[in-house]
């Protein structure tokens, strides 16, 4: 027992601590500063807008990664050919933005949604969408990513703090965020490759795919979409002055 208690206590001080603090980053003290900061700089109709792009892309988010991120980590502790797998999950998340592309360009063509607003959700949800956090926390091995994240969100933090001072700069706003994301990303995937020999992409049974991760998928839709439809329907219905006072 005592033997086993020095275990789990190293496990937690050294996988589960470093994900909460990685968490903790990323759903509470990055997120929070940037909406302070931006809602103070920038004006209603733009601030509204942005929130608008990033509840779309939340939604978007959901059909790009299907659970994968669930779906993953326990494949990858069952299955030593973890490489293969995620390279797989990738290439199924291209062809989901894929599909989620031509969808939205009959939304445009109809005049359901202006094209701005559709390409740089899309553009956000796809930079989000292959971050391989949860990669490393399979692996057990969630400390690189942890400073890979914290470095780049400190030069995101700095940059928009001392450079965004009004809509000038602020409608660039996401294209910021998803070049930042995208650096993430690639330092990430750069890690895993020397690291665990890591496929970035590798060609797999996408409908195969799909129907092992049919069940997380409606699970995540109940439960998380209803949590973006008001930002999404205040932004169709009325204006983006209203989103951002919501």
């Amino acid at each position: 027992f005592f033997k086993f208690s020095l275990v789990m206590r190293a496990f937690y001080q050294k996988y589960l601590s470093a994900s909460i603090i990685q968490h903790l980053l990323n759903t509470v003290f990055f997120p929070y500063f940037v909406i302070i900061l931006m809602s103070k700089r920038l004006s209603l109709e733009l601030w509204g807008e942005l929130l608008f792009i990033q509840g779309l892309s939340s939604l978007f988010l959901i059909f790009l990664n299907m659970g994968i991120e669930f779906h993953g980590t326990r494949a990858i502790a069952s299955n030593k050919e973890d490489h293969k797998l995620v390279g797989g999950y990738n290439f199924v998340k291209i062809i989901n933005s894929i599909i989620i592309l031509s969808l939205g360009l009959l939304l445009i063509i109809f005049g359901v949604i202006s094209s701005n607003l559709f390409y740089l959700s899309l553009l956000l949800s796809i930079s989000i969408s292959l971050n391989p956090s949860w990669v490393f926390l399979a692996k057990k091995n969630i400390q690189p990513m942890l400073y890979i994240d914290i470095f780049y969100k400190i030069l995101f933090i700095s940059f928009i703090y001392y450079f965004i001072r009004d809509d000038d700069l602020g409608a660039y706003y996401i294209y910021f965020l998803s070049s930042n994301n995208f650096l993430i990303v690639i330092s990430g995937l750069i890690y895993l490759k020397y690291k665990y020999s890591f496929q970035p992409l590798n060609l797999t049974n996408y409908l195969i795919t799909v129907k092992d991760l049919s069940s997380l998928f409606l699970y995540q839709i109940s439960g998380i979409a209803p949590l973006m439809l008001p930002v999404i329907f205040l932004g169709f219905m009325s204006d983006f002055r209203s989103v951002a006072i919501f």
